[in-house]
């Protein structure tokens, strides 16, 4: 009887702790559905970089990805619902390759690489409110294709 009780209490608890966990933001769910539009192109793609972090108004981060040549790419931003605004831009040694400037919260495109190298995906947060001190929260992704992954 002693382990029923105990089995139901902690059940409780648990069931107690799930309803007080916040709602997954944009930047937790859109990864998930760019991998499955992925996927629904080419199941072989590869994503070689999905990093969530935070992002304060007006700065911007640097992902290091190594690019092969002959090879297609998707790149993906999102960020979280107290964002309206974030750019993501593909660099090379500084010069901006290809970039998403648009005003939305999702920005992606397609890169067909003809020469390999060391390349820097750089998402600049351009409208944040109601953030904490951290700022923002963004997710980036990048696939890796022998097909045409995104028309843009």
């Amino acid at each position: 009887m002693l382990r029923i009780a105990l089995f139901f209490a902690l059940a409780t608890s648990l069931a107690a702790c799930s309803f007080n966990k916040a709602a997954p933001t944009w930047a937790e769910k859109a990864p998930f559905i760019n991998r499955m539009e992925i996927h629904s192109v080419d199941k072989e793609a590869n994503e070689l970089l999905h990093k969530t972090s935070h992002l304060t108004l007006g700065a911007s981060a640097s992902h290091n990805v190594k690019l092969a040549a002959g090879k297609h790419y998707a790149f993906f931003a999102d960020c979280a619902d107290e964002c309206s605004n974030i750019d993501l831009s593909l660099q090379q040694d500084g010069a901006t390759i290809k970039a998403d400037m648009a005003a939305d919260a999702s920005p992606m495109f397609g890169f067909y690489a003809t020469q390999a190298g060391n390349y820097q995906l750089v998402p600049q947060m351009v409208s944040c409110v109601n953030a904490d001190k951290k700022g923002c929260k963004y997710a980036v992704q990048v696939f890796e294709s022998e097909r045409q992954l995104i028309t843009d």
